[in-house]
C-alpha cells in the first residue's frame, strides 16, 4: 500500500480533532467546512480506515483516529523544529523569549550570567519573570520554566539539569553562641528560619526515611533575605547545596548534621508538548546548562516526557 498522506492533511486532521468539529477547525485554519471534510476524507482514503465518526448529531474520534492523533502531534512538532534550525542558521536569533524561574534557582544562575547571554544574542528580547508561584504556561505563553520538579504541571516536557542535595547550615557566631547540635533529636531545640512559602511545619527529610517537624521562628518572602539572615546568624536553614555553595566556601555558613544523608531533588527545565520549543528557548537551555556545568554543580541534563 502506497501512503502519500502529506503534511497540510496531518495538521487539518490534529486541528480537528483538537477543536472537536470540522467548523470549528476551519475557522482555525481560514479554511472552509467542505474544504476541511474533503482533506480528511481524502486522509481516510489513502490510510483506508476511518479517523472520525460523523453524523449530524455526533462527532467522535476512533481508536486508530486517536492513535493517528497522538503520533501526528510529534510529527508535527519535529517538522517544525527541523524548519527552526536550518532557520537558526541563516538567521541571528531574534524576538521575545518568554521565561519564567523559581527565585532561587534565577537568582543563581539566570540573573548573574543574563548580561553575557544578551550580548551574545542582542536581538532577543527577554522577558523574565521570577517568581515562586505555579504558572499556566500555556495561557501566560511562557516558553522556558525553571523550577523544581514538584512545583509543576506534569503534562509539560521536563528537560532535568542538575541535582541538589538539601542541607542544614548555620553562621559561625550562631554555632559559637547556641552550640552545635549533633543529633536529629537535637534540631528541634534551635530556632529555624524558613522561606515564606514552604507549608508549615518545616519538614526536614533524611534518606532512610525519617522525617523532623521543626516550627521556624522566622518567616521570609525572599531568598536572598533568607541567606543573609542565616549569616547574620539569627537560626539555622534548610536548604539545597548548590544555592549556599559559595557563601560554604566563604566559611559564612556550616553544614550541621553532615553525616545524616537527605535525598536528592532534581531540578528540571520545562516547557509546553503542544509548542516546539523556539530555537532562543533552545540557546537559554545551553548557556544556562553550561553555567551550570561552570559552576561545579552535579548537572544531569536529559529528556523526560511525562
Amino acid at each position: 500500500m502506497s501512503i502519500d498522506m502529506n503534511f497540510q492533511q496531518l495538521k487539518i486532521f490534529v486541528s480537528v480533532v483538537e477543536c472537536q468539529g470540522f467548523s470549528a477547525a476551519a475557522r482555525l485554519l481560514n479554511l472552509s467546512p467542505m474544504a476541511v471534510s474533503k482533506q480528511i476524507r481524502s486522509l481516510e482514503n489513502i490510510l483506508n480506515v476511518q479517523l472520525i465518526e460523523r453524523t449530524s448529531t455526533r462527532f467522535q474520534i476512533t481508536e486508530i483516529g486517536l492513535l493517528l492523533y497522538k503520533h501526528a502531534i510529534h510529527i508535527l512538532k519535529d517538522i517544525n523544529n527541523l524548519k527552526d534550525i536550518v532557520l537558526s542558521f541563516h538567521n541571528e536569533p531574534k524576538g521575545e523569549l518568554r521565561i519564567f524561574s523559581s527565585i532561587a534557582f534565577g537568582e543563581k544562575y539566570i540573573i548573574p550570567n543574563l548580561k553575557e547571554f544578551l550580548q551574545i544574542y542582542p536581538k532577543i528580547l527577554l522577558n523574565l519573570d521570577l517568581s515562586d508561584r505555579v504558572p499556566d504556561v500555556q495561557r501566560e505563553g511562557i516558553d522556558v520554566c525553571f523550577g523544581l520538579v514538584s512545583h509543576w504541571d506534569v503534562e509539560l516536557i521536563q528537560k532535568k539539569l542538575l541535582e541538589g542535595t538539601p542541607c542544614i547550615l548555620a553562621a559561625p557566631s550562631y554555632i559559637e553562641k547556641y552550640g552545635e547540635p549533633y543529633e536529629r533529636k537535637d534540631l528541634s531545640k534551635y530556632k529555624f528560619i524558613c522561606h515564606s512559602n514552604r507549608p508549615e511545619p518545616l519538614s526536614i527529610n533524611f534518606s532512610n526515611g525519617d522525617v523532623i517537624d521543626i516550627k521556624p521562628s522566622i518567616f521570609i518572602n525572599n531568598h536572598k533575605a533568607f541567606l543573609s539572615c542565616a549569616i547574620e546568624g539569627l537560626g539555622l536553614i534548610y536548604t539545597y547545596d548548590f544555592l549556599a555553595k559559595d557563601l560554604i566556601n566563604k566559611g559564612q555558613l556550616k553544614r550541621i548534621l553532615s553525616g545524616e544523608e537527605t535525598p536528592k531533588v532534581s531540578y528540571y527545565s520545562f516547557y509546553s508538548p503542544t509548542h516546539h520549543i523556539k530555537p532562543a528557548s533552545r540557546l537559554m537551555l545551553d548557556f544556562i546548562l553550561n553555567k551550570i556545568s561552570i559552576n561545579g554543580t552535579n548537572i544531569a541534563y536529559s529528556d523526560r516526557n511525562i
